[in-house]
């Protein structure tokens, strides 16, 4: 299809907006949006304030876990991310 856009097609930190229309598509994107707040709560990736949006590939990982593509995170890693 053209002018399909995906995760793949953003940088490496994008903004909701643009993460919402590369998930849902434009028609779609303000309501996707609106969702990612709630979406926090179960390990979607936080908006990073250094960039003032979010890791794509975190964003990916979430989904594909979400929907059984990928084995969860091993529960020990955030322990070990504080020690880093």
């Amino acid at each position: 299809m053209k002018g399909v856009r995906g995760l793949a097609a953003l940088p490496e930190f994008a903004s909701d907006a643009e993460i919402a229309v590369a998930l849902v598509g434009k028609a779609r994107a303000a309501e996707a949006e609106a969702l990612f707040p709630a979406l926090e709560a179960s390990g979607f990736p936080h908006v990073d304030p250094r960039f003032n949006a979010r890791y794509v590939p975190a964003v990916r990982r979430f989904f594909d876990v979400e929907y059984g593509l990928a084995a969860a995170p091993d529960e020990t890693l955030p322990a070990m991310r504080r020690r880093l």
